[in-house]
């Protein structure tokens, strides 16, 4: 009886035994980690995003774009483009060889526009001289009086379209009675205004590119 007691007691003990053997090995196997605190730094990603350190190790989080790529092959990544203020040009202007047209700076380089291209017309002349007279009362044939300047400067040569109606040009009377008008090629009427008696006549002529036509007139004042 007492032999069956003290086997259980026995038996108790060693299990009793076992069991805090087996929580001090598995409590010594346990080492507690301390957390570290990573940096804030930030690393910039090809695709313009940011990834911090985080992880036992610190270790910089994976890029976006590098999660997408599968057997080593990524999407190429293009960076974001930054896009330029724009410039504010000068208000300069440049004059054209015309002499008339002027064009200003515009575009990313600020740089003066193109002139335009010259409208290039082959042109013809008329000329001629004009003779007024007479000039005084009583004026031999031999002896005729001078014409006085401004006989030639109170009038003009008037050029009208081929209607003989419709006024194309007008052009100055020299001091010694000459005149000269480019004129594109066509067909014009010419006259002298104001004339001496009467509406005064209207010559027609023909212009040809390059060439000069000559057209006279002879004035009379309609002193006797």
């Amino acid at each position: 009886m007492h032999t069956l007691k003290n086997i259980l007691i026995i038996v108790v003990v060693l299990a009793l035994a076992v069991t805090v053997f087996g929580l001090a090995k598995r409590n010594a196997l346990v080492t507690p980690i301390t957390p570290i605190g990573c940096t804030m730094e930030a690393k910039i990603c090809p695709d313009g995003s940011a990834v911090g350190r985080s992880g036992p190790k610190c270790e910089f989080a994976p890029c976006p774009s590098e999660t997408l790529c599968e057997g080593g092959a990524c999407p190429e990544v293009v960076p974001p483009v930054t896009p330029t203020d724009p410039i504010a040009c000068t208000m300069e202007a440049k004059q054209c060889p015309d002499g008339i047209t002027y064009v200003g700076r515009s575009g990313p380089k600020c740089e003066f526009a193109e002139c335009p291209k010259p409208v290039t017309t082959s042109f013809g002349y008329v000329a001629g001289h004009i003779t007024i007279g007479p000039n005084c009362p009583v004026e031999r044939v031999d002896q005729p009086c001078p014409t006085p300047p401004e006989a030639y400067s109170s009038r003009e040569v008037v050029v009208y379209k081929s209607d003989s109606i419709t006024t194309k040009e007008k052009g100055k009377i020299d001091g010694e009675g000459n005149y000269n008008i480019a004129l594109p090629p066509g067909t014009y009427f010419i006259q002298i205004s104001p004339a001496g008696i009467g509406p005064g006549e209207k010559k027609k002529v023909i212009i040809t590119a390059s060439k000069t036509s000559t057209i006279d007139f002879d004035i009379d004042t309609g002193i006797r």
